[in-house]
């Protein structure tokens, strides 16, 4: 399904397999690849970073691949456009400081049906190091 390689576009074919993926399946291929990929992608718009608020939570939304950033699709989403970010200062920076602001990552949301799965910063930290993160 997923190429073993890093390629700078996903094909169409792979892009449909992973909306299918539950969020179990897209957290393990989300570490799988960034590990592979040594980034993580992010949004951000006008503001700032895209974040998903609900009256208890503060969310980051985090993808593997910048096409699989296109997955999510939300009505009330602003323009907005995908950054990556190196997996070495996502380790070392953003999740400290994700951490501290008790915000929690989405991994991989791939549409209002599809929802990632939510993690801590240390939860995410911890399975990226399993997963082969050398930071």
């Amino acid at each position: 399904m997923f190429p073993d390689t890093l390629l700078n576009s996903l094909p169409e074919p792979v892009l449909n397999q992973i909306k299918q993926l539950d969020a179990e399946e897209r957290l393990e291929l989300f570490l799988q690849y960034t590990v592979k990929a040594k980034e993580v992608w992010v949004l951000i718009g006008e503001s700032g970073y895209v974040m998903l608020e609900s009256t208890d939570t503060i969310s980051l939304p985090v993808w593997l691949h910048k096409d699989t950033v296109t997955l999510w699709e939300r009505a009330d989403m602003q323009p907005a456009t995908a950054q990556a970010v190196s997996l070495e200062s996502f380790l070392t920076t953003w999740l400290p400081g994700l951490q501290n602001n008790e915000t929690t990552l989405v991994i991989a949301p791939a549409g209002s049906d599809q929802p990632g799965m939510v993690l801590t910063a240390n939860e995410l930290r911890d399975s990226l190091r399993e997963a082969g993160a050398p930071w």
